[in-house]
């Protein structure tokens, strides 16, 4: 597991490439704002079989509303087999962006809450019991060029979803 937490108010930026984390017992890769904020960039990664979360961002109830936080980019990554929310955004002031990645078999592939935000860009969500979760003000946005299949969710917008079912995942528009 990787814990990315600042001490004080110092922001920390991380990098990481080519990591596996695995077999953890409770999660993979954590992104803490409660004592500042967090950039953290994961490209090239996998992350499998753990009990919670494979990749969260977490900000304090103090941080909504307001600007981000902590904010994780998570690049041609593969997330399987996670306990809980496999990619995970707690609070107003998280936000998460997969891009080209993989979030499958897990007991709910993205979630939301609290005011955290997921973005979804040209990736795949796939075989969870539920697809997308969000509640709280939590927002699970979308470029609309994704596929959500094999899931416990319909509502996917204008993505692939289930053999196109439409719903109401919010769409964003490239610029």
């Amino acid at each position: 597991m990787i814990l990315v937490k600042p001490r004080s108010g110092t922001p920390v930026k991380t990098y990481f490439a080519n990591v596996e984390v695995h077999n953890s017992s409770t999660f993979g890769i954590k992104s803490d704002g409660t004592n500042g904020a967090v950039d953290n960039a994961v490209t090239d990664s996998a992350f499998f079989s753990m009990a919670g979360a494979a990749v969260s961002a977490v900000t304090p109830a103090a941080a909504s509303p307001g600007p981000p936080v902590v904010r994780v980019s998570l690049d041609r990554a593969t997330v399987l087999n996670a306990g809980a929310g496999a990619v995970f955004a707690n609070g107003g002031g998280s936000r998460v962006f997969i891009i080209k990645s993989a979030v499958e078999a897990a007991s709910t592939g993205i979630t939301a809450v609290n005011g955290g935000n997921v973005v979804l860009n040209d990736s795949v969500v796939t075989g969870n019991g539920t697809g997308v979760n969000y509640s709280g003000g939590g927002v699970v946005a979308s470029f609309g060029n994704n596929a959500v299949q094999f899931t416990g969710f319909g509502a996917c917008g204008a993505d692939v979803c289930n053999g196109g079912v439409a719903g109401t995942m919010n769409a964003l528009t490239p610029k």
